[in-house]
């Protein structure tokens, strides 16, 4: 999987957050190798979702990795469960939903994003570089502003 860095391929967001992961260690005859409680050893386990949403988008902006559709946000933002989803619901978006599907938070998503699009001028959109990530990120950053009443 780490091949690809040397070479001219992009893989998917999708794909790339879910090798850091949940990528586990296997020994030379392709078994998973345990730990002391007989579970598979993580090849990342300091790392959960959210991290590996970061590391991933870190890739993104250095080309290494394809940015991520609305589709592939919605189901990120849905199984990590945390700021963009805290922020969609400041918003109005998923009232009375405890547990959004990835198809309920990808059609917020999308939402916003035609509503911005509409709105900011192609310089802003340049100047931003508006997409997917951009929008995440500042959702998670108005649900950590309204927590502090800051707006």
């Amino acid at each position: 999987m780490t091949s690809w860095l040397n070479k001219n391929i992009k893989l998917s967001y999708l794909e790339q957050w879910r090798f850091f992961k949940g990528t586990y260690l296997k020994d030379s005859d392709g078994k998973y190798e345990r730990d002391s409680k007989d579970k598979k050893k993580k090849a990342f386990p300091q790392i959960g979702s959210l991290i590996s949403h970061v590391l991933t988008a870190d890739y993104a902006h250095a080309g290494k990795v394809q940015l991520p559709s609305i589709k592939d946000m919605g189901e990120l933002v849905a199984e990590i469960n945390a700021g963009g989803l805290k922020g969609l619901r400041a918003l109005g978006y998923l009232d009375g939903i405890p547990k959004p599907t990835k198809e309920q938070v990808t059609g917020a998503l999308r939402d916003i994003y035609k509503y911005l699009s509409a709105n900011l001028t192609k310089r802003q959109k340049r100047l931003m570089d508006f997409g997917m990530l951009l929008i995440e990120h500042a959702l998670c950053k108005f649900s950590r502003c309204r927590t502090y009443k800051w707006v």
